[in-house]
């Protein structure tokens, strides 16, 4: 609550939002001068190696994959830090996606090639008629 109100003292007077909130006025001024504990220098810390390996891999990488990358590099983070951090700023894997070939156009205004074989693939001799095959369609 003690974020919301720092954040918005521009808005409104820091007694009326804490009336609101139901909050005292010099728990928030103690919160203020108050260093921040172990846990969110630790968090901190963490946060900015999370960042660094995110953008190295181009947004690609998820809390798992990124926890183990992490566990590799020596840290010894929990697996529910990382994913509690990624998820508080918003970090998210990119999802890999499917194959899916793009096919002929057959909508277009360009000539046709001409049907040469016209269905006939027998051949009286070798390498007189040339075949090929689009597997993937």
């Amino acid at each position: 609550m003690f974020e919301f109100i720092q954040k918005n003292t521009k808005s409104y007077s820091v007694a009326i939002m804490s009336q609101v909130l139901d909050v005292s006025r010099s728990g928030y001024y103690a919160w203020l001068k108050r260093p921040p504990s172990a846990r969110d220098q630790a968090d901190q810390d963490a946060l900015e190696d999370i960042k660094q390996l995110y953008t190295h891999s181009k947004g690609r990488l998820g809390q798992r994959k990124l926890w183990e990358r992490l566990r590799a590099l020596g840290k010894k983070w929990g697996r529910g830090r990382v994913a509690r951090l990624m998820r508080a700023h918003g970090l998210k894997g990119k999802k890999k996606r499917p194959f899916r070939p793009t096919t002929t156009d057959s909508a277009h205004t360009l000539a046709v090639a001409p049907n040469l074989l016209e269905q006939d693939f027998t051949a009286q001799a070798p390498n007189q008629k040339w075949t090929s095959d689009i597997t993937y369609i």
